[in-house]
């Protein structure tokens, strides 16, 4: 059987070193660092079959990533697979910012914690890394049991003691969620994994845990919260992703969307314009004070907001108090999209501030949308 050494001169000019070396200290079930450290090695039999399985598929348009299940990124290591999409270097900005934003004091008085939403999470390494870094390992009690997969599609993750930081991550796939939730047992994290569509599970969620039947939330279920929304949805165009032979393999509802690659993104906008009445559309009820005595007490009933006599019209109540939502929203886009995703949060989140983050090549990658009201 060859030697590491004679495999690397034998397909040096037909693959990337990098590639191949990955390939190849895969196959043999050992570290990159090995294959310097002992070139003479020899393959075995079964070994080498297993290389030159890996190789056929990477001639097909495979990627590395594809081929061994597993990715790189932000130096931890997910597996990946066929329902998932692979990780890529450029969402890494999206992950540093939104671990800058936790991190970042509130600005607000009172000691309300923090709430990350990552949505279409897909292996899971969004939320999976920033859980990592800000070390929200799960607690373990003694004689404690292991959940099934449809117990943890159900419950609450336990989270660390001070319960500052809470974190949520939905998809539609459920064989997504299954990876994700593998790579969070490998990494030790605790994530609340929830199945559907945006931001529907998270809502769902919430008014089930506080025992509430309606599908917004409102201002009391989220005091003095800082809610963070992650998002790396499909954004592509199904022109680009025809020309791009390199993504062919990969899932492609994991990457492709209408209306210019944007629609996920406009209905999450629009999930995220209608998460609580009372809070969202403040401006839609302080402009109806002027409004007969009827329409004022029907905007109080739809908005869930008290009143206390309709003599005068007058600010409501609830959102004289010091509570305040802060929500900073993080979305990765292709550089093209920038005007157009500017547009659609000026529609549907009038009040927010929108800033445009580059990658290492200068490239438009990440808008940070910050919303604070009342």
């Amino acid at each position: 059987m060859p030697t590491i050494k004679i495999l690397q001169k034998r397909y040096h000019s037909q693959i990337n070193e990098l590639d191949f070396s990955i390939l190849l200290a895969h196959a043999i079930n050992k570290p990159r660092e090995f294959l310097y450290a002992h070139p003479n090695f020899p393959l075995s039999a079964f070994a080498y079959a297993r290389l030159r399985y890996f190789l056929f598929h990477y001639k097909r348009g495979y990627s590395v990533a594809a081929i061994t299940h597993h990715k790189e990124f932000y130096g931890l290591n997910f597996y990946v697979n066929k329902d998932t999409l692979i990780p890529r270097p450029e969402t890494e900005l999206l992950v540093e910012e939104a671990i800058a934003a936790i991190k970042t004091p509130p600005s607000r008085g009172g000691s309300g914690g923090c709430w990350l939403i990552d949505v279409g999470t897909g292996s899971g390494c969004i939320p999976i890394t920033i859980a990592t870094h800000l070390n929200c390992h799960p607690e373990r009690s003694e004689g404690s049991l292991s959940q099934s997969g449809a117990d943890r599609d159900s419950s609450i993750a336990k989270l660390p003691q001070n319960d500052s930081l809470k974190i949520f991550a939905t998809d539609i796939s459920k064989s997504a969620l299954r990876v994700a939730r593998k790579n969070a047992r490998i990494q030790n994290v605790s994530i609340n994994f929830l199945h559907g569509n945006l931001l529907e599970p998270f809502v769902k969620q919430i008014n089930t845990a506080t025992h509430q039947h309606r599908n917004t939330l409102t201002i009391e279920q989220l005091n003095n919260q800082t809610i963070i929304i992650t998002a790396n949805l499909p954004y592509l165009t199904p022109i680009q992703f025809e020309a791009e032979p390199s993504i062919q393999r990969e899932p492609r509802s994991a990457l492709v969307a209408e209306n210019s690659g944007l629609a996920l993104y406009e209905k999450l906008l629009q999930q995220i314009s209608h998460l609580s009445p009372s809070v969202i559309s403040t401006t839609r009820s302080l402009r109806s004070v002027q409004a007969p005595e009827e329409s004022l007490a029907q905007s109080a009933k739809r908005t869930e907001i008290p009143l206390r006599g309709i003599a005068r019209p007058r600010r409501p109540r609830d959102l004289t108090r010091n509570d305040k939502l802060k929500m900073i929203i993080f979305f990765e886009i292709d550089p093209s999209q920038t005007q157009k995703i500017s547009s659609l949060v000026k529609t549907y989140l009038p009040l927010a501030s929108i800033e445009i983050k580059t990658d290492l090549a200068g490239r438009d990658r990440v808008v940070k949308i910050n919303l604070t009201l009342p």
